[in-house]
């Protein structure tokens, strides 16, 4: 593969610009992962209200990170796993919010939770090389387990944002990859 790139290059300074099949004359892409965010909210306040046999459970929340996704969830006691209510939502970044549900409290205890879980991930990804097909990576840390992968197609020095949607529980930091497609 290496000799025929060497020589269709050399047969592309005789007229042909761009060269079906390869990455270009640029060579492969030089990939930077670059600015990585994810959706980030914070429960700042809960409260609940009896509202006749229910309740209202609400709970402010701000997202400090970028726009996306947020998973809400309300559970029952301190050791409870498995949530009563979810709800996903769209916050923007920045932007607070009150969220509340309303449902019959449990008789075995008094005691309640809601937690907010982002659910969104991004990075840029820049070119500094020749075109071609990436492939980008969102990657658990902890496990080096790839959670999600999509392939991009990106020019000759460009820049291109990646978002990634995941209700995946990361047992440590996110990381972002990209390398040139096989």
């Amino acid at each position: 593969m290496q000799n025929r790139r060497k020589f269709v290059a050399k047969i592309g300074t005789v007229g042909t610009i761009a060269i079906a099949g390869c990455n270009g004359v640029g060579g492969e892409p030089e990939l930077t992962v670059r600015n990585l965010d994810q959706t980030s909210p914070r429960v700042l306040d809960v409260s609940a209200e009896r509202r006749g046999n229910l309740a209202e459970y609400s709970t402010e929340i701000r997202n400090t990170g970028h726009s996306g996704p947020v998973l809400v969830e309300l559970f029952w006691g301190e050791t409870t796993i498995s949530p009563v209510r979810e709800e996903t939502t769209y916050f923007n970044s920045n932007e607070t919010r009150e969220f509340s549900f309303l449902e019959e409290p449990p008789e075995f205890t008094d005691l309640y939770r809601i937690l907010a879980t982002g659910l969104g991930y991004s990075a840029d990804i820049v070119n500094s090389g020749g075109s071609g097909v990436v492939d980008v990576q969102l990657i658990d840390g902890m496990s080096e387990d790839i959670i999600i992968e999509k392939r991009l197609n990106l020019a000759e020095d460009e820049t291109r944002s990646v978002e990634f949607e995941t209700e995946h529980e990361f047992r440590g930091d996110f990381v972002v990859d990209a390398v040139p497609a096989e």
